[in-house]
């Protein structure tokens, strides 16, 4: 049988608003005088609000009980998502794609012709297990019909790949873009492909990354052949998810 404790609901702490509510107008004070931000901590050391205090003793009787299933939960992590090491045929197939990608756009397709041709050493079988493998793992798109199918890289295929294959980083290069697309307030594609010095394939993959940030009356739907789009419109609410966006990865890295 559990113990008494175990079977105790751990709830969160209460909030104690009268003083909590005092000490953050001290803290906002604080904020706009030089040298606030030490002034703050301060505070946050030498006043701790009751709030805090409660959350201390919540967090600490979370923790405990959440160390007694962290095994378990490793377990789960493991079986729902995976990592992946990628080796033999399915790894060169991936390299090899990646190589000859010339836009970053996932529209170079192959049959399993134009594959075989890659490798001529391999089995049609081999080949064809290859693209299963990396298929079931997201990597590869496929356009399947009676007889036969066609594949490509998938979109984002390119932030797992490129950073082992090409040597850049995707989402390093997209929070790049952001920065230029605030410095020179523009989302217009060609010019911030020109600003970069980048190739179509390395510019391409970034870009698309942060399309999803904009509504999508604000991404231009142009139908061209050599960008994911021909640019955004910024507004100021996207201004701001693009400021985020780069504070949030500098605090990363």
């Amino acid at each position: 049988m559990a113990d008494q404790d175990d079977r105790i609901p751990i709830t969160p702490p209460a909030q104690y608003q009268g003083r909590d509510l005092t000490r953050t107008i001290a803290e906002s004070m604080a904020e706009i005088v030089p040298g606030g931000g030490i002034v703050t901590g301060l505070l946050r050391e030498v006043i701790p609000s009751k709030t805090d205090q409660s959350r201390e003793d919540w967090e600490s009787a979370i923790t405990e009980r959440s160390n007694q299933h962290g095994e378990r939960l490793d377990r789960h992590e493991d079986m729902l998502a995976p990592s992946e090491t990628i080796t033999g045929l399915p790894a060169q197939l991936l390299v090899r794609l990646a190589q000859e990608c010339p836009d970053g756009l996932s529209m170079q397709d192959y049959d399993l012709d134009a594959l075989s041709a890659l490798f001529p050493d391999e089995d049609r079988q081999s080949i064809k297990d290859a693209v299963s493998d990396l298929k079931a793992l997201g990597l590869l798109k496929s356009w399947d019909f009676i007889g036969g199918w066609r594949i490509a890289l998938a979109e984002d295929a390119y932030e797992q790949v490129d950073p082992h294959v090409m040597g850049w980083d995707t989402n390093a290069d997209a929070v790049e873009i952001a920065r230029l697309m605030l410095a020179e307030d523009t989302g217009h594609a060609p010019e911030l492909h020109e600003k970069t010095g980048w190739s179509k394939r390395r510019f391409n993959p970034a870009f698309r990354l942060l399309l999803p940030l904009f509504p999508e009356g604000r991404i231009r739907q142009v139908i061209q052949p050599d960008y994911p789009s021909l640019g955004v419109v910024l507004a100021d609410d996207d201004r701001a998810k693009l400021r985020r966006l780069i504070t949030k990865a500098g605090a990363a890295g």
